[in-house]
């Protein structure tokens, strides 16, 4: 008997068979521990305390449809001059960064000074 007879089979898959089984399981598999990570990454439900007095509800007051946070204040701790100021730095030292010959002592120079300014 030949050793390489492909028509000999003594068991196991055949190519075709292995490839439909992949093909079923995989992303059969997939799709369910898609499920298990889903589940275990829920928070945990909150167990309701039986208590005597039912609990206060207060209803969350409306705000106003026009409402414009105060322009004393800008929502991102900057005024226009200040961001002005922080990417005219950033462009004249980007060059010296990140352009051969590398120079490593104004990055930590700005970074530096960047730290010790007010918070």
């Amino acid at each position: 008997m030949n050793p390489f007879d492909v028509r000999r089979r003594d068991g196991g898959f055949t190519n075709q068979q292995a490839i439909f089984v992949l093909l079923l399981f995989f992303p059969v598999g997939l799709i369910a521990l898609g499920l298990v990570v889903m589940l275990l990454r829920r928070p945990p439900a909150q167990i309701a305390q039986p208590s005597s007095a039912p609990p206060a509800q207060t209803a969350p007051t409306p705000s106003p449809s026009g409402f414009n946070p105060p322009a004393s204040q800008p929502a991102s701790g900057l005024n226009e001059a200040q961001a002005r100021s922080v990417v005219e730095q950033w462009l004249s030292v980007k060059s010296q960064i990140f352009a051969p010959p590398y120079d490593t002592n104004v990055a930590i120079a700005s970074w530096l000074k960047g730290r010790s300014g007010p918070t």
